[in-house]
């Protein structure tokens, strides 16, 4: 685990380097680089888009209603092709109470 570490903090001390070689001999590189990675971290931290909602019934041990809410999220990859299986992230079911209704949303 030690070794490891080591090896990761000697890569980060190497990359630093880089950075600053390249903000010193190109500057314009250098601001376009870090505008790019400030474009693409906003991205992955978007929050999930929502796209439909589905309702169906959870039967047992106690029936009631199931919300399924399918969002978009640029965090997980679009397939690789029609035959490949989506990439999913599912959340924690929640139970929701609401004056007599009870319902469960995912």
């Amino acid at each position: 685990m030690e070794s490891s570490s080591k090896g990761l903090l000697t890569q980060v001390t190497q990359f630093w380097n880089l950075l600053d070689d390249l903000a010193e001999s190109n500057p314009e590189s250098y601001k376009k680089f870090i505008e790019q990675q400030l474009k693409e971290g906003k991205q992955l931290c978007a929050t999930p888009e929502p796209q439909l909602c589905l309702q169906t019934r959870i039967l047992k041990p106690k029936e009631k209603v199931l919300f399924i809410n399918l969002c978009q999220w640029k965090r997980i990859p679009a397939p690789q092709s029609a035959t490949h299986p989506v990439p999913l992230k599912v959340g924690t079911p929640e139970d929701i109470s609401e004056t007599s209704d009870v319902y469960t949303v995912i």
